[in-house]
């Protein structure tokens, strides 16, 4: 029933070349400062970037594609049938700036679309229009961009929206002056447009690459410098080793009907999974088949095949405990955590075990290992934010592929919550439950949820 929905709309960013020279670092003011804070769905990084003449923070997201912003007057729903109307406050941007079209000069309405994304948290819908849009020092004028005045996904109370780092197919704009917000009208009949760095390229702003790195918020801070979005720049950050590529990856978990067979997100493969129990020396190495991932910094936590996030998650001291109810490992903050590290084209890149517990805002701890994403046959994997602490990260939509290099540990403090009673609450949400605390933030974590319901 798909064939009919989607045909002609697919298409294939073109790959230019199979290999890849390392990237060069050059000076630039092409390095945007990020800021991290933590949040109950897991640390939020943003970063800020103008609409018109008016700025506002993003979350720096490399599992959508849209550049979306809630608009003034904006109308929040309830998460769980995203048609009862709900209090401001409980998609959190009650408290964030907000953007009207209507005060800016620059902002033009594209009269026969409407713009409707759907993530497992939650949906937002709204108008598409053109608009000039600035991203460190420099500018693209009519870039497409999604006005969300009806929303329900929760946002960390500093972001006024998302800023997806995508591929084309993921945008979210629809034909038509309204669309009904159902799984099936949001994922499908779309017409899609360049997001905004593959409109920087266009322009011959940036080479057609994006560097990230994404910082850790220390124990007992809420919120800080969270690393540097680099347009087609590297940033001054110490890596242990040279950079190691790998493809970008049409992803094998999505059906055809959705994909038409091309590349829809950043999806490389895992060769192998290798950690450590506790605080031994001795690494133990999984007797796995290599599985696809999805690498997404608007996703906290890592959701991998079961049968692994079970054994690393064992490898506390003392155990992580599955919670059927929130989905995740509750984890003793002052646990020991294992030794984690993904095998990527031959290179084993490990996370730090700083980064292996997230403690939550009611003061309990979870391990940021966490299951796939499955339910009928689909299944997706995800490397999160989590684990791009540790590397320096290089997203190529030029040559479609990917690279990674080792950060060298910057010698801070332990991160691990010895004592909760000593640490600084997170900020919390009104009307979020324990279970919502624990969904991740990224759209295509959440793709997979709204798939399994069309496939029924």
């Amino acid at each position: 029933m798909y064939s009919r929905i989607f045909p002609l709309l697919l298409v294939l960013v073109p790959s230019l070349s199979v290999c890849a020279p390392p990237p060069r670092h050059r000076e630039s003011a092409n390095l945007v400062p990020i800021t991290v804070k933590r949040s109950p769905e897991g640390n939020f990084f943003d970063v800020g970037v103008a609409l018109g003449s008016s700025v506002f923070e993003l979350e720096v997201d490399t599992g959508s594609s849209d550049l979306w912003v809630a608009r003034t007057g904006f109308q929040c729903f309830d998460r769980l049938n995203n048609t009862q109307l709900a209090p401001q406050e409980a998609c959190d941007y009650e408290a964030v700036p907000k953007y009207n079209p209507l005060a800016s000069s620059t902002f033009s309405t594209l009269k026969n679309q409407t713009f409707g994304v759907s993530y497992g948290a939650g949906i937002a819908l709204g108008i598409v229009g053109t608009e000039q849009v600035k991203l460190g020092d420099l500018i693209v004028h009519n870039q497409v961009i999604g006005v969300a005045d009806r929303i329900t996904v929760p946002g960390d109370g500093i972001s006024s929206g998302i800023l997806g780092l995508g591929y084309p197919l993921l945008t979210s704009a629809h034909p038509g002056k309204s669309i009904t917000n159902d799984t099936l009208s949001l994922l499908t009949n779309k017409v899609l447009y360049d997001p905004l760095l593959f409109r920087m390229h266009i322009q011959g702003l940036i080479p057609a690459w994006f560097s990230l790195t994404l910082d850790r918020l220390p124990r007992g801070q809420s919120m800080g410098s969270g690393g540097l979005l680099g347009l087609g720049v590297l940033p001054g950050v110490k890596t242990s080793g040279p950079f190691v590529a790998t493809p970008v990856e049409i992803t094998d978990g999505l059906p055809v009907e959705l994909t038409g067979g091309k590349i829809s997100e950043w999806t490389l493969t895992v060769e192998d999974v290798v950690w450590g129990a506790g605080n031994s020396s001795r690494s133990a190495q999984t007797d796995i088949a290599p599985f696809q991932a999805v690498v997404d910094s608007g996703n906290f936590f890592n959701q991998l095949p079961q049968e692994i996030a079970d054994q690393v998650n064992a490898a506390f001291k003392p155990p992580a405990t599955y919670n059927a109810s929130t989905g995740s490992y509750t984890v003793n903050c002052g646990a020991i955590p294992p030794s984690f590290g993904v095998t990527i084209a031959g290179k084993t890149f490990s996370q730090s075990s700083d980064d292996m517990v997230f403690q939550l805002p009611n003061g309990n701890c979870v391990s940021t290992i966490k299951r796939s994403a499955a339910a009928e046959g689909i299944a997706l994997n995800f490397l999160g934010a989590a684990w791009l602490q540790s590397v320096v990260a290089v997203f190529d939509f030029g040559k479609n592929e990917m690279r990674f290099a080792p950060r060298v540990p910057d010698g801070a403090a332990s991160n691990r919550y010895t004592n909760v009673t000593d640490t600084t609450p997170m900020m919390s949400s009104a009307g979020r439950s324990e279970s919502s605390q624990l969904v991740a933030g990224g759209a295509l974590a959440s793709l997979v949820l709204a798939i399994c319901g069309l496939v029924l």
